[in-house]
């Protein structure tokens, strides 16, 4: 779910201005809008490309294993008998779920299992096509819900409002039950346990959620299922759970009239019925490349134009999604002899649970109140009747609904739709336009001047008929209603809506809106109902209340949420951003104005969102007013979390590299440790052999580490085999300027300074050798003649080594330093000076500088190689696996059998090896050498298997200008398994 487009308060002639509130939806909805989409795609593509090398996966529960499933007599939950279900059975599930609401109750494994085995077969035979043909008689009320999210506590409400599904009051679910929310399980068997009580009474279309990629998203993207699933009842329940959508159809229509479907229409012309139920929808929702494929995506994902726009038109929602306008609607349903669009998918623009639109031929209706906890919107239901209205009355009729069971927790009474979120009251500030009193005047579809008028009938033939109630007053007549200030007051609230849809025959739907309380505030007896006396008055003030309460609150969390996700975009695209100001800045001053840095962020990172309201928690201007883009750049980036460890860091490098300082191993020796393909044992030989000639004393658990980063460096091809370097390997030369580059510098996971910055402190080791100043100016033109050449240390090192004995002399330094002078086009420094920068190396390595011996490469990396080259490539690798996590994440839960969150070293490069053929990791290309840091990096079992999981969680965005603060509010990775 996500916020509708077609908003009657986002601006525009004759509208009011969006709310605050509003605002700050309309911005987390943008920022959210285009990730899932495209982690679907790529994820869609990834995985079949794993499945493809790998069929030996394990797959869902069958029916015979139910037998070996003992159910312990410890367990205190419901024991359903699934073949004999009745709804005192879902009664007693639905209060122990909200009776463990603190701690969720499980339902034990055994019975939800077989709950869904026979859900499985069931669908297989009552939804024999991707579409169901619903008819509602007249004696019968039916209920269509929108998302729910994984909100149990929205399900058991409008249990409460309206009664439990029955023959009499059949209930249509569309779609995205999953995701988000934490207890779509329980939604899901309460659902399932009624469609074996009432087959007939029970729909539930499927939704672009219902879906086993959308399910890997962590619940900060948007998913959740999967780690839902996983934690309560393990990876073959999800599997089954996969199987179970595959069931479910694309649409249902009601009455030959009503198409209910979860997103919307399709982008291709002249699409019939027949074409959908021609559909294979017993699979996973598909890529759109072809016509059929389209069809079926397009159902899922797409969104309505608003207002009077026609046509198709991309959507914010990402790659292959598409919006369609009032044209495209009025044309489905004349082909197809249809009255009504009935769609979900998103929250309407009106923060009301339901919207009318185009011109009243479609309706979208949410029914997961104050969504996400944080955005403050109502929710709704509506109800479809054949013949009169039947409003006037109780518009819920709760008496002759299906008694409801009894629910633990303190009651709260009363029911009715309720006003907007954003604009329920009438007073309004001097010199300001005033607000519309009640949710009608909000919702009628008329535009431009006649728009906020409470007037049915307006708007194309579409308006709103309502019954209110007197006003209510909060707090003396003076409470804030959902952050509007305190000129804002709530008066008349709505409690049931008739839809005036000039196309339908004999069909009569009514909107019932409704804020949700928590589980523990759920009715505990049918004491009060909403047609007792002051019952309604009740629910409206206990609702406000809940409104007032959780607006600030709300607004609070989606900002913070925003901020991260704008920062994680800003590090991920932090290169052409750079190249975007750096070719504004025509002066080359540094600096851009407010409106240049603005521009460049909604051309780089795509997004148009209101940039003025973030900026102060996102850059700190200069006294001139401008913004220095180099500072704004360097101040996010991504590190390892200080609680990670171990877990991925360049630290056990580091150990490794000074190890092998302390061998003065020869650059032959050097690349033959690097070699691809050399077996374990003869590394370890090598090692031990060179310890004892250099009279090193090393221990057995330094040369083990030492042999695994090596070999883990390797381009993964195992032992025995052929040295020679294949067409895209990397060589033992690379191999080892890689290991260089990554590791000659302790600290470079929380260096700050940006690549290509000039950076020519001495370290310390030399620095404190240095007899005099002219030494440190020596030094520092050192570092000038290797930055000014632009090559390899391997390479360097190699023109230095004049004699090719693997090392570099004092001769041989000064005179190839010389010659390197006039290749880089500077200055060499004098010959006196640069012996003694010579000796301050060797005697800060813990050898004699005056005897003049030799440096090895390591040890002249280690001294001359600047820190920033290390941290340049370390953040790139960080950038590149923190924006690619949760792909990353996806794909090795393929290869993770066990759940335990970690995988064979093998599987691990297999992953990274497909995302980088497959989408190229968002357009940075990893390269073998990549892969092999990575892979030296990161964390392992005793018995060698990468505890990826724990990898990508240790990834985060920190603000360099505050300490290392963490920026980033998404939840744990390692907690999605």
């Amino acid at each position: 779910g996500t916020l509708a487009g077609n908003s009657v308060l986002c601006g525009g002639p004759g509208r009011r201005p969006a709310s605050t509130h509003q605002r700050v939806f309309n911005t987390w909805n943008k920022l959210q809008m285009g990730d899932q989409n495209t982690f679907h795609q790529t994820a869609h593509q990834v995985v079949a490309a794993l499945r493809a090398k790998d069929q030996k996966k394990t797959g869902p529960w069958q029916p015979e294993e139910l037998e070996s499933m003992a159910v312990e007599d410890a367990y205190t939950g419901p024991r359903l008998n699934v073949s004999s279900l009745t709804m005192d059975s879902v009664h007693e599930l639905a209060r122990f779920y909200q009776r463990t609401h603190a701690a969720p109750g499980i339902l034990h494994r055994r019975y939800a299992i077989e709950l869904l085995l026979s859900t499985k077969a069931l669908l297989k035979r009552k939804v024999p096509s991707a579409v169901v043909d619903l008819e509602v008689t007249p004696d019968q009320t039916l209920h269509i819900c929108g998302d729910m999210h994984g909100q149990l506590q929205d399900l058991l409400w409008i249990f409460h409002l309206h009664g439990y599904p029955s023959q009499e009051h059949p209930f249509l679910f569309n779609g995205d039950i999953a995701d988000r929310g934490d207890r779509a399980t329980e939604i899901f068997f309460v659902l399932f346990a009624m469609m074996h009580v009432h087959p007939n009474s029970i729909f539930i279309n499927r939704g672009n959620h219902e879906d086993a990629e959308m399910n890997e998203l962590s619940p900060f993207a948007g998913g959740g299922f999967a780690k839902e699933v996983r934690k309560k009842y393990g990876g073959r329940t999800l599997a089954l759970f996969q199987e179970i959508f595959d069931c479910l159809p694309l649409a249902t229509i009601v009455n030959k009239q009503i198409f209910v479907v979860h997103g919307g229409l399709s982008r291709h012309v002249g699409v019939r019925l027949e074409h959908i139920r021609s559909l294979n929808h017993n699979r996973q929702p598909p890529v759109p490349v072809n016509y059929q494929d389209s069809i079926f995506f397009d159902m899922l994902w797409s969104d309505p134009r608003p207002h009077s726009l026609e046509g198709i038109a991309p959507s914010r929602r990402g790659p292959f999604c598409i919006t369609f306008g009032q044209d495209v609607t009025r044309r489905f349903l004349s082909d197809n002899h249809l009255s009504l669009v009935v769609r979900s998918h998103e929250v309407p623009s009106t923060m009301h649970g339901f919207e009318v639109q185009h011109g009243g031929s479609m309706v979208t209706v949410f029914s997961a109140s104050n969504y996400c906890g944080s955005t403050c919107n109502y929710g709704a239901i509506l109800k479809v009747r054949v013949g009169s209205s039947a409003v006037a009355g109780s518009p819920h009729s709760a008496s002759s609904s299906p008694t409801c069971p009894t629910l633990s927790a303190a009651p709260i009474s009363g029911s009715s739709p309720l006003p907007s979120p954003t604009s329920a009251g009438t007073s309004s500030p001097s010199g300001t336009r005033p607000v519309p009193s009640t949710a009608a005047s909000l919702l009628s579809p008329g535009r431009g001047k006649g728009r906020g008028r409470a007037t049915a009938g307006r708007g194309r033939g579409v308006g709103l008929s309502s019954r209110t109630l007197p006003p209510l007053s909060l707090n003396g007549g003076g409470g804030v209603l959902l952050g509007l200030g305190s000129a804002m007051r709530p008066t008349q609230l709505v409690t049931a809506q008739v839809l005036q849809l000039p196309g339908l025959r004999d069909l009569h739907v009514t909107a019932h809106e409704h804020w949700a309380p928590g589980m523990a505030e759920l009715p505990a007896e049918e004491k009060v109902r909403p047609q007792d006396e002051g019952g309604e008055l009740e629910l409206n003030r206990r609702t406000l209340e809940r409104a007032n309460i959780s607006t600030p609150r709300g607004q609070n969390k989606m900002r913070s949420d925003i901020l991260a996700k704008i920062r994680s975009r800003i590090v991920e695209k932090k290169e052409e951003l750079l190249w975007h100001y750096i070719h504004t800045d025509s002066d080359d001053f540094g600096t851009v104005s407010e409106e240049d840095w603005v521009e460049g962020l909604e051309a780089v990172l795509r997004l148009d969102i209101p940039w003025q309201e973030y900026k102060q928690d996102l850059v700190t201007l200069t006294p001139e007013g401008k913004v220095d883009y180099r500072r704004f750049l360097r101040r996010y980036r991504v590190a390892v979390s200080p609680q990670a460890g171990d877990t991925f860091s360049s630290s056990k490098g580091s150990r490794v590299y000074n190890l092998l300082i302390s061998l003065d191993l020869d650059l032959g020796t050097l690349q033959r440790l690097f070699t691809p393909g050399t077996p374990a044992a003869e590394l370890s030989k090598l090692l031990q052999d060179r310890a004892v000639e250099a009279q090193v004393r090393i221990t057995q658990p330094q040369i083990s580490e030492a042999v695994h980063l090596v070999q883990a460096m390797q381009d993964g091809e195992g032992e025995g085999k052929p040295p020679s370097p294949q067409p895209g390997k990397a060589t033992s030369s690379e191999l080892l300027a890689l290991f260089v580059v990554m590791f000659s510098s302790e600290g470079t996971d929380s260096e700050d300074k940006e690549a290509g910055s000039v950076e020519d402190e001495v370290p310390s080791f030399a620095g404190a050798a240095l007899p005099a100043e002219r030494c440190v100016e020596a030094f520092q033109g050192i570092r000038s003649i290797l930055r000014g050449l632009g090559q390899s240390c391997v390479a360097v090192f190699e023109k230095l080594d004049a004699d090719r004995d693997g090392y570099v002399g004092a001769e041989e330094f000064c005179s190839g330093l010389a010659e390197l002078a006039i290749t880089a086009a500077v200055s060499a420094p004098p010959r006196e000076p640069t012996l003694e920068v010579f000796r301050a190396v060797l005697s800060g390595r813990g050898r004699d500088g005056g005897g003049l011996g030799h440096l090895d490469l390591l040890s002249l990396c280690k001294a001359f190689y600047r820190r920033h080259h290390a941290a340049a490539d370390v953040q790139k690798l960080y950038t590149t696996l923190y924006e690619n996590s949760q792909l990353l994440l996806r794909a090795c839960r393929f290869y993770d059998d066990d759940e335990d969150g970690v995988v064979t070293m093998e599987e691990f490069k297999t992953v990274l090896s497909a995302l980088n053929s497959l989408q190229g990791m968002h357009g940075r290309q990893l390269s073998p050498m990549h892969i092999a840091v990575i892979a030296a990096c990161v964390d392992q079992t005793d018995d060698g298997r990468v505890r990826f999981a724990s990898l990508l969680d240790s990834l985060r965005v920190v603000d360099a200008e505050r300490a290392g603060t963490s920026m980033e509010h998404r939840p744990s990775l390692s907690e999605t398994m």
